[in-house]
């Protein structure tokens, strides 16, 4: 996130677009990573010892599996962040 905005610039935000970046930057790093997988298996799946999968269904198939859900709601997160910020607040 570092690369996009300054800390001091997120910090002024309101505490729901904070979530909402902090979860943008999560996705970002996670198609980078199932990306760098496939790319990594993707030499073997050339010389056919592993079985072609498209990226597309690659990353359907591991995004799918990593999903999970949470019975917090958005006050409880927007609760538990802005205690985090204040702490940041009183280094």
């Amino acid at each position: 996130m570092h690369s996009f905005y300054s800390f001091d610039f997120v910090l002024k935000l309101p505490v729901h677009r904070i979530t909402q970046l902090l979860f943008k930057v999560i996705e970002k790093q996670n198609e980078r990573m199932v990306r760098d997988r496939w790319l990594s298996l993707y030499p073997y799946m050339e010389m056919r010892k592993l079985n072609f999968v498209t990226y597309s269904d690659y990353k359907d198939k591991l995004i799918q599996a990593k999903k999970r859900y949470t019975d917090i709601t958005n006050e409880q997160i927007d609760a538990e962040l802005s205690a985090v910020m204040r702490a940041h607040e009183g280094r």
